[in-house]
């Protein structure tokens, strides 16, 4: 009795040490030292999987989402000159994979190194990230922490003292990147856990310190991951914009409906996206400032 007292108490102040962070301890060892790059080539890594059959249309030169042109232009300096800006419908021929519907748009600039964001719904991706689906499965987890393991945009699960508790069980997470935050912690859990579910069993890797991390990703995320459920859902698409004064007579037919758009699809809600409280919107600017800066903004 004696004994399991004292294990108790020791498990708590681990517990609490823990949630006084802003993340997973720094004396947590790490399963990847140089970081995620090696789960997208390893036994066959996450650019083996294929690509869906999609179609692609280009929009005429003038008109953009608002919400791309904001993206593009609203940081100090800007990503782009927002006349070159180029916008493409993707509309894929299967909807298996659930995941996908909790992205919108995805916006890809120009950079020195590969970096990106994730802002409520979309994904930012600058310089040259061909061959590292790492990177994407990592921003994706970041938009399924909020609105498929958490509650909504808000409450993101990776917030919760729940997931603190979860790492407290282990003692390693996957790499440094993942100590900066509980949030990071959790979009490069998700990584490992795509790799798993999706490419190979990590049974060939020695992952036992992070067990119960990598099992409670899974838990939430394997049935929007694995293709076992259909899309039900589409996020309202931002109002279309004109490019600027130069776009002419290009926006004189700005005559493009959400409503129009998004209706088409069968059996699907068109859920609006909800704006960012001004906690998360000072996050955010910072992460979209971290991702530039990285690429050489």
């Amino acid at each position: 009795m004696r004994s399991s007292f004292f294990k108790l108490l020791a498990g708590l102040a681990i517990s609490g040490a823990v949630l006084a962070q802003d993340g997973p301890p720094e004396s947590y060892a790490e399963a990847f030292p140089s970081g995620l790059d090696v789960l997208d080539t390893y036994s066959g890594g996450l650019n083996s999987l294929r690509y869906p059959r999609y179609t692609k249309t280009k929009w005429p030169w003038g008109k953009v989402p608002q919400y791309c042109y904001v993206d593009a232009t609203g940081d100090t300096p800007n990503y782009c000159d927002v006349y070159h800006i180029e916008v493409y419908e993707i509309t894929y021929s299967d909807l298996p994979v659930k995941a996908r519907q909790w992205n919108r748009y995805v916006a890809s600039y120009n950079g020195s190194e590969c970096s990106a964001y994730s802002v409520t719904t979309d994904l930012s991706f600058f310089g040259n990230c061909q061959g590292k689906q790492s990177v994407f499965f990592h921003e994706l987890t970041h938009n399924l922490d909020r609105w498929v393991a958490g509650a909504d945009l808000d409450a993101s699960y990776s917030d919760t003292s729940d997931w603190a508790d979860v790492i407290s069980q282990d003692t390693c997470v996957t790499d440094g990147y993942a100590k900066s935050s509980w949030a990071e912690d959790y979009a490069q859990t998700g990584v490992v856990a795509a790799f798993d579910l999706k490419v190979a069993s990590i049974d060939t890797l020695d992952l036992s310190c992070m067990s119960n991390q990598i099992e409670r990703v899974e838990g939430q995320l394997s049935g929007v991951l694995t293709g076992t459920g259909s899309c039900d859902r589409a996020w309202a698409l931002s109002p279309t914009v004109c490019m600027g004064d130069e776009a002419g007579a290009a926006c004189d037919d700005l005559r493009r409906d959400t409503k129009e758009r998004v209706g088409s699809v069968a059996s699907v809600d068109v859920v609006q996206v909800p704006a960012l409280s001004a906690e998360l919107l000072e996050k955010v600017h910072g992460r979209k400032l971290e991702a530039a800066k990285k690429a050489g903004f």
